[in-house]
Parts: C-alpha cells; sequence; structure tokens
C-alpha cells in the first residue's frame, strides 16, 4: 500500500499555493493613479487671470510667432495617464481657435524630441469665467522617468490664433521657455500631470507561471496519493 500524504503535508502546499497565486494576482492589478506635478488651486483659483502669450505670425495682437513651455521632473516613475492646462483663447472671432499642445523630452535644458501631440480648437475666452481647464490624455503608453525634465509646449495652432497659458494662482515658478527669449526661471503656467506609478516589477516571468503550475500538479498529485488506497 502506498504511503498516504498527511492532512499536514496538504494544508502546507495549499498555503504555499495560495500564496503564491495572490502575488501574482497583486503585480498583475495596475498601478492607481498619483500626481506627477501639480501647481493647480481650489474652488475659483484654480488659475490665475494673467498668460503667457501664445500666438501665430498673422494675429492681429501679436503679429508673430510665440511658443510657450513648461518643464517638470518627476520624483518617481510614471505611466502618463492624463495632463490638464489653463489655456485660453485671446483672438478676435474672425481668427482661429486652435492651439497644439506637446510633451517632448529634454535637450540642453529646452524642448527636444516629441513624445505625444495634442491638436485643441474652442478653448474659453480669455474674459470668460473660471475655471476651464483642458483635459489632455495619451494614445499610446509614454513613460515618465524619476529625476528627468520633461516639457509641455503650447504653440499656435493655426497662423492667427491668439490665446495663452494662464499663470498658475499657488505662485509656482520653475522652469520657463520660449522661442523668443529662451529658458529662465518664471512663474509657470497652470497644469498638473497625472500618472500611474511603475514599480521595479510590473509583470511576472513567464518561469514564475511555470512554477506556479508545477505546484498545483505537485497538490494534484498528493490528492490522489491520499484518496488511493
Amino acid at each position: 500500500m502506498r504511503p498516504k500524504a498527511t492532512l499536514n503535508e496538504i494544508v502546507s502546499v495549499s498555503r504555499f499555493l495560495v500564496g503564491s497565486a495572490l502575488a501574482l494576482i497583486c503585480l498583475a492589478i495596475p498601478a492607481h493613479g498619483d500626481t506627477v506635478y501639480s501647481n493647480l488651486g481650489s474652488g475659483s483659483t484654480v488659475y490665475n487671470s494673467t498668460d503667457w502669450d501664445v500666438s501665430g505670425p498673422t494675429s492681429l495682437e501679436e503679429l508673430t510667432t510665440i511658443d510657450v513651455a513648461m518643464g517638470f521632473t518627476p520624483s518617481g516613475n510614471f505611466d502618463l495617464s492624463e495632463i490638464d492646462l489653463a489655456l485660453n483663447f485671446n483672438g478676435v472671432p474672425s481668427e482661429t481657435n486652435a492651439i497644439t499642445v506637446t510633451l517632448n523630452a529634454d535637450s540642453s535644458n529646452a524642448p527636444g524630441a516629441i513624445l505625444e501631440t495634442w491638436n485643441l480648437t474652442g478653448l474659453p475666452s480669455f474674459f470668460g469665467t473660471c475655471c476651464t481647464l483642458q483635459v489632455l490624455t495619451p494614445t499610446s503608453t509614454v513613460a515618465l522617468n524619476s529625476g528627468t525634465q520633461y516639457w509641455i509646449e503650447a504653440s499656435p495652432g493655426a497662423s492667427d490664433f491668439n490665446g495663452g497659458w494662464n499663470w498658475n494662482s499657488t505662485g509656482a515658478s520653475g522652469p520657463f521657455w520660449s522661442n523668443i527669449s529662451g529658458t529662465s526661471e518664471e512663474t509657470v503656467g497652470a497644469l498638473d500631470v497625472l500618472g500611474s506609478s511603475v514599480g521595479p516589477t510590473v509583470v511576472p516571468e513567464p518561469s514564475t507561471f511555470v512554477l506556479l503550475g508545477l505546484g498545483m500538479l505537485g497538490l494534484a498529485g498528493i490528492r490522489r496519493k491520499l484518496l488511493v488506497p
């Protein structure tokens, strides 16, 4: 007669397999959303009424192209989930209400390679009421690495566009760039950046699933030994 597995053996193996399964489930669950960067206020003071100009070369107000960008540096590793900006349209009705926003890598302390692009229309009037934000979501995974500077750039979406990026209302200053004056430390435009935290291990390796499968087979063998005389 073959020896039967003891109850303690079955309980021990079962606990191990259940614990392994729970660990794999936790690794597979997406990370929660976090604030990567934010300078937004609250209530009726989400942002300031003053703004940085953004304009095209044929706009009646500026008659030159003005692009601006704000820099931020994540304190951890994230996958981008959302960017919120305070942008406005300050042109006359005959001008085009369109702006282009890009997320850029850094290149010598200035906006570099474009990581994502959004083309926006129908911005709220500069003379409107507070507080409408433009909500931008990525079309693909964009990794934001800890300690690496990134830029969010606003440029005219049409040659006759005139508008701006409202200042933040919390007194935050940081890296500011424009095609007119270059890079400096200034009061930055109102924005926040949201993302999902990325840990050192997000997806279990295939070998882990193989080990779990072998454990399940072992448990089945022990159960068979217990049942077969």
